[in-house]
């Protein structure tokens, strides 16, 4: 009888009782001024929507600024005490003594510069945007071609001042940058949870980079006991259908790639997992071989699986492979995937496919119990452009979140 008393009153306890565990998310914030429409308007609901989150730790990435990187860290800092946040670093296209480029690299017949002048001069916005890039391409691939140097420091321009950008290129005392947004990462981690200072900060892979500067922030954080290794990235893009690869990057292996900037995000995929080894077994060295860390890496890797039957194109499928190689292993969404970069959003052209390009990965999961990853930051919020109030998403990616169970 007392037996029985015994299950009926704990029973109860036994149903309700919870693993602990940790939500991770990561949010790719399409804060590029000048490039992602709206981004000055979107910051604010962007926050807004980060406060709410119920995440406990938060990878953001394309936060280029440094005004707005204060201005989220500001208003995070209360619920999200702990952050890394990479200061920018950048790198000249080459020394200084001659000019980057040459007045006929840029003005004449078939030149870049006098095209976007010629044709779209009279454009602002995305409008001039898509100008460049339809009518003023060809002319860019040629320069690419006959001045790599040039096209480097041109295309790392991006948001600058087109008269400040030539004036630039033009100096023969002081060399053009190689990054765009002045060598930012922006990328961004918080967490609710404090770091381990010793196995925390930031890995640049400066030198294997083209155009935009990347690189991976790295945090271990120990919550009940259980000490995890999270990673921070945005890799390489495919930027095939806007700017020509002029990069280089020392790959010696024997996959072939459809360009450049596939053969660059693969090399950076592989720099990636390689440092969470590192980490890792110095870590069994201190600790003992038998206790292997649970590593996460989030962010925008720019690849992604190809699922045809759900409507979702793959990009960079070797690099997207070469986690499931190393033993690490998406985090899936419960049911039928759905992209994260889609077409629908208000904030494409509606031309690109629907992909799945924001991951979260996890290699040593903390416990054998199921998780899933879901979808976030998927609704519209009215914005305020010239004359209206319109309904937008407040980035062109959705976001990524994961409840991860501890032990």
């Amino acid at each position: 009888m007392i037996m029985k008393y015994f299950i009926i009153f704990f029973m109860p306890i036994l149903v309700i009782a919870k693993t602990p565990s940790l939500k991770f998310l990561t949010y790719n914030t399409g804060l590029a001024h000048g490039f992602v429409p709206l981004a000055k308007k979107r910051l604010n609901p962007i926050i807004s929507a980060l406060r709410k989150s119920p995440a406990d730790v938060i990878c953001l990435q394309e936060v280029w600024s440094k005004k707005d990187q204060n201005k989220i860290k500001k208003a995070l800092m209360e619920n999200y005490p702990y952050s890394v946040i990479p200061e920018k670093k950048q790198k000249r296209v080459a020394d200084s003594g001659k000019k980057t480029c040459k007045i006929k690299d840029l003005f004449g017949e078939g030149k870049f510069i006098t095209c976007i002048l010629s044709t779209c001069g009279d454009k602002t916005g995305e409008e001039k945007d898509s100008c460049i890039n339809n009518d003023c391409r060809k002319s860019l691939d040629v320069l690419a071609e006959s001045n790599p140097t040039c096209a480097a420091g041109l295309m790392a321009s991006v948001g600058k001042n087109e008269i400040v950008a030539i004036v630039s290129l033009l100096n023969p005392f002081k060399r053009p940058g190689k990054f765009s947004y002045d060598g930012a990462y922006g990328t961004m981690l918080f967490s609710k949870v404090p770091f381990n200072k010793k196995k925390t900060g930031h890995f640049s892979m400066s030198e294997y980079s083209t155009t935009v500067n990347r690189g991976a922030i790295y945090a271990s954080l120990k919550v009940n006991g259980q000490e995890m290794l999270t990673f921070c990235t945005h890799l390489t893009a495919n930027l095939t259908t806007s700017a020509p690869y002029v990069g280089s990057v020392p790959y010696k292996g024997k996959l072939e790639f459809k360009n450049g900037w596939a053969k660059e995000n693969y090399f950076q995929t592989m720099k990636l997992v390689e440092l969470g080894e590192v980490i890792s077994a110095l870590d069994m060295m201190a600790r003992g071989p038998w206790k292997k860390m649970p590593q996460v890496f989030m962010g925008d890797f720019n690849f992604g699986p190809n699922l045809r039957k759900y409507g979702i194109l793959g990009d960079f499928v070797n690099s997207y492979d070469y986690f499931g190689k190393r033993g690490i292993s998406e985090v899936n969404q419960k049911g039928i995937p759905k992209c994260t970069f889609c077409r629908y959003n208000s904030l494409t052209d509606g031309k690109e496919p629907n992909m799945i390009l924001d991951h979260i990965l996890v290699k040593n999961p903390p416990t054998d119990n199921e998780f899933f990853s879901k979808i976030v930051f998927k609704d519209r919020v009215k914005i305020k452009t010239k004359n209206e109030n319109i309904l937008h998403h407040i980035s062109d990616h959705f976001g990524l979140m994961a409840d991860i169970p501890l032990k």
